[in-house]
């Protein structure tokens, strides 16, 4: 999987966590940039992110991947799909600015989810695709509808209603 051109702003050399990083880890961690898809996600396969990032220059001896993913965890979000194991990074939002956003190519991590949204400039419609945690959504309306009603005689509220329905009637 390609991912797009990505660059590198230099407010990442500023936070403490990147510059804690062995030079090894921070070489993974940029790669790992330019992997990512649209969304900050990407797959942590030990085998495939060591042909990515060392294929010139091998890991020292005693130095494995896993120990670089250890040192970056925190900074990436580790999770598994389906026996795979995917990375998202932390902050990619903050650090990365996608304007038109593709459908994710990899599973999103638990509990996030993804919606495409059209937008309209004027000149074009155009399909992007929004992915944030699922606690980020925003409130349903549904509620503030349902009291701007008139009440109307028999019922309470959608609730009460639901929970008085006899399942014989259903």
């Amino acid at each position: 999987m390609a991912g797009r051109i990505r660059t590198v702003k230099p407010e990442l050399n500023d936070d403490e966590r990147v510059g804690r990083l062995s030079p090894n880890a921070f070489r993974l961690f940029v790669v790992g940039i330019a992997e990512a898809d649209d969304h900050g996600n990407l797959r942590a396969d030990p085998a495939l992110l060591t042909a990515k990032a060392f294929w010139g220059c091998p890991l020292p001896q005693g130095q494995t991947i896993e120990d670089l993913f250890t040192e970056l965890d925190g900074l990436w979000e580790f999770y598994e799909v389906r026996g795979q194991r995917y990375a998202h990074y932390r902050g990619w939002r903050k650090h990365q600015r996608v304007d038109n956003a593709g459908e994710p190519r990899v599973p999103l991590p638990p509990g996030w989810v993804a919606e495409m949204k059209v937008t309209n400039d004027g000149k074009r419609s155009r399909k992007v695709w929004v992915s944030r945690r699922a606690d980020e959504l925003p409130p349903s309306p549904f509620p503030q509808l349902w009291s701007d009603r008139p009440p109307r005689p028999g019922f309470l509220s959608p609730e009460s209603d639901v929970q008085n329905l006899d399942p014989e009637e259903v």
